[in-house]
């Protein structure tokens, strides 16, 4: 026969049933939030390592920009030396008078008036010639 047990302990079994159910769902819900929790940490690692070797190379490339600018302005100012100075004497050219002579002229009011002297010296294409100008 079999023997019956009082109610009571029956709702201590189903309580404590219960209880360790829920006890095991909420260890499985840590676990599962855990591994979660561990790889949203990796992908933010990642991420930010992603971010800051993008920043680097931001930043050099920054920098080799500023290095070319430079080098572009350095170039382009001893191109303007160049065309406007004459390599044997370092002397403004004729270009250089020309160009300067015309802002003069542009800039000049009505009231002023200016004068150019004009100075030729015979024979001295030989000169310059002789000394290796072009």
């Amino acid at each position: 026969m079999i023997k019956e047990i009082p109610f009571a302990a029956n709702i201590g079994w189903i309580i404590l049933s219960i209880t360790l159910v829920v006890l095991l769902i909420n260890m499985r819900q840590k676990s599962k939030a855990q591994k979660e929790l561990k790889s949203a940490k990796e992908l933010l690692e990642f991420n930010y390592d992603s971010l800051e070797r993008a920043y680097d190379e931001v930043k050099n490339t920054k920098e080799e920009l500023s290095r070319k600018y430079e080098e572009l302005r350095e170039s382009e100012q001893n191109s303007k030396e160049v065309a406007y100075t004459d390599y044997l004497t370092g002397l403004p050219n004729r270009r250089a008078f020309s160009e300067h002579l015309e802002k003069i002229v542009r800039d000049l009011h009505d009231d002023y008036e200016i004068a150019v002297s004009y100075i030729d010296l015979d024979n001295f294409k030989d000169i310059n010639d002789s000394i290796g100008h072009a």
